[in-house]
């Protein structure tokens, strides 16, 4: 909670600050020291790259639905530090999305899950270089969202797959859907 008010006063130093003490608090090792960070930001990516190399992207959708608290518990803290991070700790809210997608692969799906993957699609295809990787994982988060009675994240995984994911891999009018999907969301949720 202290991580969504901090944030949402723009105070994001003090929002990652409670964020990383929540995820330590869980007994996750999570660093502050850049260099740490891109060390435990391959240690992910070497994971899920073992994972992608005996199992398609598409079959993460048939994962079952995470069940662990503890687990679901960790999976919001990163989804809420990324926006802070994102503005004031790059490596930080990178190393939050691979955390995401690797817990999703190792214990089942959750809202947060689709999250993680729409933005480990933007980090293949900005930051990588694979697009047809990164439209994927957008498309996986796009259609794991659309099996979520009611997510708040919807507007924000439509808006990230019609933005940062498609347009890599698509003709920028084929994502004015996503985006009209994403706005209707948006305004559903308040």
């Amino acid at each position: 909670l202290k991580t969504e008010l901090y944030a949402g006063l723009g105070q994001f130093d003090l929002a990652l600050k409670a964020g990383s003490e929540g995820i330590r608090l869980l007994g996750v090792f999570w660093p502050d020291d850049d260099e740490e960070l891109q060390q435990q930001m391959g240690e992910e990516l070497g994971e899920i790259g073992a994972f992608l190399a005996e199992n398609s992207i598409n079959g993460l959708l048939e994962l079952p639905s995470m069940q662990d608290p503890k687990i679901l518990v960790l999976m919001d803290l990163f989804g809420h530090i990324w926006g802070p991070a994102i503005n004031v700790k790059l490596h930080m809210s990178t190393l939050a999305v691979v955390k995401m997608v690797r817990l999703s692969i190792q214990n089942g799906n959750t809202s947060m899950s689709a999250f993680g993957y729409v933005n480990y699609g933007t980090m293949l295809a900005a930051f990588m270089g694979n697009y047809q990787q990164g439209y994927e994982f957008g498309k996986l988060a796009v259609d794991l969202i659309q099996r979520t009675p009611y997510s708040p994240l919807t507007c924000k995984i439509y808006t990230m797959f019609g933005v940062t994911n498609s347009p890599w891999s698509s003709h920028l009018p084929s994502n004015i859907p996503y985006l009209k999907k994403a706005l209707k969301a948006g305004l559903e949720a308040g």
